[in-house]
């Protein structure tokens, strides 16, 4: 155990999370059964969230230099709530049979709001200091012009259009503050709806025009971002986020904590909701117009949504390649409608323009596949590297947990024991070999029940043979009971006829012959229903058992597949306490042995005299074994530390070097690109997909 500790201890000190990780864990398996562990800041309510983090923001700020960097993190931290708090807003839906769980959104929206009050003043000021102290930076420029608008994309600002020209006018290229002017205003100066009706049974969307003039300022601030080059949200300034907090107390072992608040701020969202927004207000000005018959007018709008998702491709980080992504369904749409209206109406559109538009979208779509592709490798590769540790990342939770609780329960067992304090105790030899012999038929019959037997390492035949067993097994130990009272009632009586004789008789005749209708009516529910009569395997986090198999690679009736099972149904635990009252009862029966008494004549006299020695061997056997538990933990938490360090920097990547985000997802791209095989499939795939939408 020593020299696993000092392993343990070499591995986690080179590791940013490592000491951290065993920190929490301990507290988990320890105070967790308190309710005083570690409660991770995002499944706060977010009123608490919020002054946990404005404490936070006002300490880091106040011991470190003031830098644009560290303004503009700390002005992303207190953008919005984390999101683990929803679930604590459930409510049902539906009605019986068909209940059902789903979000109190309204609960969530009021929560929400209580954090944007009391954040909005400090996160806007942030914003503004930090294109204050750095006004070249234009990273600093782009997420002021994001932070501008909340959650529910309105103005957290009065004067937010002075701030986007002014942004504009540090980042003159970039179509972003136009855009986000355009949406507000066109939020402010219109509306739309769907409706149906006998001209239009598919659904039309109506445009509703409140305000005209905001409407038309809408529309000039959208076609000047279109004549930018390119559209780009500033991803890069969250590597401010990534430095706020490394200076920050916030976790970030637990469930990487600060990975969590890191990506989970909603302006990290905004542009995609911009993109969204934008593209759907697009869509209903060519409905308008389709339905007033300009289909030109139609086509140059829905022209106008292929220049935005072009514009959003540009930038060299991965927003674009997100756009490639969620964005290729609805341009593809986009095209299938220019394509509808070419077959209409031919003169709506140059041929030599459609075919034009046919290419860079069948090119686009390639694309798109590819780097989807790519994403999907990258995330093979580290699903992979995840499941091959999988085990003993199980195990060294379960050692430790199992570790702590025998701890504490010999702690009470050694308490009460002290507390009998008898003068003195009798002496029962029990030895090592019986507590090894004790330990192994708990956790081993456990594994054999919970572990084996679900996982069908055991077959379904022979569990219906072990239970018809153990059903004919129980109806003969009642039987012989039954003969062995008869027997000893007439031997008492030398076979001399009484009434108690007669009585003791036809008992016994009655539970033999009652017995049969039972073991008929076991075995007739056990042929009807097998599946019934056994453990089904367990699966985890809501996932139901054979999804968790096919994800893990797992097959069935292996003995990996009924270790999971095991550990799934708790079998540890349930081993720990079969061993511990298994090592009771063998100690009880050969103290009453030794002592010629019978078992519970002996255990009811003289209680604290003959108590003291069962406590002690049982405290020490729950001792030694937790000693073992220890060291197994120490050797298999390592994988522990590892596996919550890679989840902790994969998920901080993003903040900390979104360019090597991007330059891996390149680099799997060209890989494939590279491949024939994968190129001649992908374009198959385009290519039908554009068979059909010929003009």
């Amino acid at each position: 155990m020593l020299i696993g500790g000092i392993r343990l201890a070499i591995i986690a000190s080179k590791t940013e999370t490592g000491w951290e990780s065993i920190s929490l864990r301990w507290q988990y398996a320890s105070l967790g059964l308190l309710g005083l562990g570690h409660t991770p800041i995002d499944t706060l309510e977010p009123s608490a969230q919020a002054d946990i983090l404005l404490g936070e923001v006002e300490r880091v700020m106040r011991e470190n230099p003031e830098t644009a960097e560290l303004c503009i993190g700390g002005a992303v931290v207190l953008d919005s709530p984390g999101t683990r708090f929803m679930s604590n807003h459930l409510k049902q839906a539906g009605f019986a049979p068909f209940p059902a769980l789903t979000v109190d959104y309204d609960a969530v929206a009021a929560a929400s709001l209580q954090f944007e009050v009391k954040c909005r003043a400090r996160c806007l000021a942030l914003a503004q200091r930090a294109t204050e102290l750095d006004p070249t930076d234009v990273r600093w420029w782009r997420i002021r012009a994001l932070l501008q608008f909340g959650e529910d994309v309105k103005p957290r600002n009065g004067a937010w259009i002075e701030v986007l020209d002014d942004c504009a006018d540090h980042d003159p290229d970039n179509a972003l503050y136009d855009y986000l002017a355009a949406q507000q205003f066109w939020a402010e100066g219109a509306d739309h709806d769907l409706l149906y009706d006998d001209e239009w049974p598919e659904g039309k969307r109506r445009l509703i025009v409140k305000d005209a003039e905001l409407f038309r300022q809408g529309i000039d601030r959208f076609e000047r971002g279109q004549m930018k080059p390119y559209l780009a949200a500033g991803e890069h300034a969250l590597e401010a986020v990534a430095h706020f907090l490394s200076l920050s107390q916030v976790s970030k072992a637990d469930q990487a904590e600060q990975a969590e608040i890191a990506t989970s701020r909603t302006v990290i969202g905004r542009p995609f909701s911009l993109i969204i927004g934008l593209r759907e207000w697009q869509v209903v000005r060519a409905d308008h117009a389709r339905q007033a018959g300009d289909t030109s007018q139609q086509v140059a709008l829905l022209r106008q949504n292929f220049r935005l998702f072009d514009q959003a491709i540009v930038p060299s980080e991965t927003l674009a390649l997100d756009t490639h992504i969620l964005f290729d369904d609805l341009r593809h749409i986009s095209y299938k409608t220019i394509v509808d209206v070419a077959r209409e109406n031919p003169a709506s559109i140059n041929p030599a323009e459609l075919g034009v538009l046919t290419t860079k979208a069948k090119t686009l779509r390639t694309e798109s596949k590819l780097i989807r592709r790519a994403f999907k490798k990258l995330e093979s590769e580290r699903n992979q590297r995840q499941k091959q540790g999988i085990f003993p990342r199980i195990l060294a939770a379960v050692a430790l947990a199992s570790a702590v609780y025998l701890v504490m329960f010999a702690g009470v067992i050694a308490l009460v024991g002290r507390l009998l304090k008898p003068q003195e105790a009798p002496r029962v030899r029990f030895g090592w070999s019986r507590h090894i012999i004790a330990w192994i038929l708990g956790c081993g019959g456990t594994f054999v029940v919970v572990g084996m037997a679900p996982a069908q390492v055991i077959s379904l035949e022979v569990q219906k043979f072990v239970i018809a067993a153990m059903v004919w097994g129980i109806a003969l130990v009642i039987v012989g009971l039954a003969a062995w009272q008869v027997f000893r009632v007439l031997r008492r009586r030398k076979f001399q006829f009484s009434l108690l004789s007669l009585f003791a008789v036809m008992t016994g005749l009655a539970i033999l012959c009652s017995m049969w209708p039972v073991i008929a009516s076991v075995f007739s529910v056990l042929e009807a229903h097998p599946s019934e009569r056994w453990l089904c395997a367990k699966g985890s986090s809501g996932i139901d058992a054979e999804s968790l198999r096919i994800a893990m690679g797992v097959n069935k009736a292996t003995w990996f597949w009924a270790l999971l099972q095991w550990l799934l149904h708790y079998g540890p635990y349930a081993g720990l306490a079969v061993s511990l009252v298994l090592v009771a009862v063998w100690f009880a029966w050969r103290s009453s042995r030794k002592n010629a008494e019978g078992f519970f004549k002996y255990w009811t006299r003289d209680i604290r005299r003959r108590w003291q020695p069962l406590l002690t061997c049982v405290g020490t056997s729950a001792f030694i074994a937790a000693v073992c538990w220890l060291t197994v933990y120490v050797w298999t938490a390592p994988e522990t530390v590892r596996a919550t360090e890679d989840s902790f920097q994969y998920k901080m990547q993003y903040c900390r070097a979104p360019k090597q985000r991007w330059d891996a997802v390149q680099a799997a791209r060209s890989e494939l690109a590279a491949c024939p095989e994968e190129m001649n499939w992908i374009r198959e795939q385009v290519e039908s997909e554009f068979d059909n939408l010929e003009p």
